[in-house]
Protein backbone atom coordinates (compact mmCIF):
# COMPACT_ATOMS: atom_id res chain seq x y z
CA UNK A 1 0.00 0.00 0.00
CA UNK A 2 3.00 2.30 -0.51
CA UNK A 3 2.16 5.98 -0.60
CA UNK A 4 -1.60 5.41 -0.24
CA UNK A 5 -1.98 7.18 3.12
CA UNK A 6 -0.65 10.35 4.65
CA UNK A 7 -0.53 9.32 8.33
CA UNK A 8 0.31 5.87 9.66
CA UNK A 9 0.24 5.18 13.42
CA UNK A 10 2.56 2.45 14.72
CA UNK A 11 2.86 0.81 18.11
CA UNK A 12 5.22 -1.89 19.33
CA UNK A 13 4.43 -4.59 21.86
CA UNK A 14 7.20 -5.81 24.15
CA UNK A 15 7.71 -8.26 26.98
CA UNK A 16 8.66 -5.33 29.26
CA UNK A 17 10.48 -2.01 29.32
CA UNK A 18 14.11 -3.13 29.61
CA UNK A 19 14.98 -3.70 25.96
CA UNK A 20 18.71 -3.36 26.65
CA UNK A 21 19.05 -6.22 29.14
CA UNK A 22 16.20 -8.69 28.91
CA UNK A 23 12.94 -7.68 27.25
CA UNK A 24 12.16 -8.02 23.55
CA UNK A 25 9.75 -6.71 20.94
CA UNK A 26 7.30 -9.37 19.78
CA UNK A 27 4.69 -7.46 17.77
CA UNK A 28 3.97 -4.32 15.75
CA UNK A 29 0.53 -2.87 15.10
CA UNK A 30 -0.33 -0.25 12.52
CA UNK A 31 -3.37 1.86 11.67
CA UNK A 32 -3.79 4.28 8.79
CA UNK A 33 -5.87 7.44 8.76
CA UNK A 34 -8.33 5.57 6.52
CA UNK A 35 -8.82 2.86 9.16
CA UNK A 36 -6.72 0.09 7.63
CA UNK A 37 -5.13 -1.96 10.40
CA UNK A 38 -2.30 -4.48 10.37
CA UNK A 39 -0.73 -6.60 13.09
CA UNK A 40 2.51 -8.57 12.93
CA UNK A 41 3.60 -10.94 15.68
CA UNK A 42 6.54 -13.34 16.11
CA UNK A 43 7.89 -15.55 18.92
CA UNK A 44 9.15 -13.27 21.70
CA UNK A 45 12.63 -14.81 21.80
CA UNK A 46 13.18 -14.37 18.05
CA UNK A 47 13.63 -11.41 15.71
CA UNK A 48 10.99 -10.70 13.05
CA UNK A 49 11.60 -12.50 9.77
CA UNK A 50 12.40 -10.68 6.54
CA UNK A 51 8.80 -10.92 5.25
CA UNK A 52 7.48 -9.11 8.34
CA UNK A 53 10.16 -6.42 8.04
CA UNK A 54 9.40 -5.94 4.33
CA UNK A 55 5.63 -5.79 5.00
CA UNK A 56 6.10 -3.09 7.63
CA UNK A 57 8.43 -1.09 5.36
CA UNK A 58 5.90 -1.24 2.51
CA UNK A 59 3.09 -0.02 4.78
CA UNK A 60 5.02 2.98 6.10
CA UNK A 61 6.86 4.00 2.92
CA UNK A 62 6.25 7.60 1.81
CA UNK A 63 3.90 8.28 4.74
CA UNK A 64 4.11 10.34 7.92
CA UNK A 65 4.66 7.95 10.82
CA UNK A 66 2.97 8.67 14.14
CA UNK A 67 4.13 6.97 17.35
CA UNK A 68 2.40 6.96 20.74
CA UNK A 69 5.77 6.74 22.50
CA UNK A 70 8.53 7.11 19.91
CA UNK A 71 11.36 7.35 22.43
CA UNK A 72 10.56 3.80 23.51
CA UNK A 73 9.27 2.33 20.23
CA UNK A 74 12.34 3.31 18.21
CA UNK A 75 14.85 1.62 20.52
Amino acid sequence: MKGTYLYVAIDTETTGVDLIRSDTTFAVSLCTEKGRTRFWQWPHLEKPNEKIINDIHQEIADNIIVFHNSLFDLR
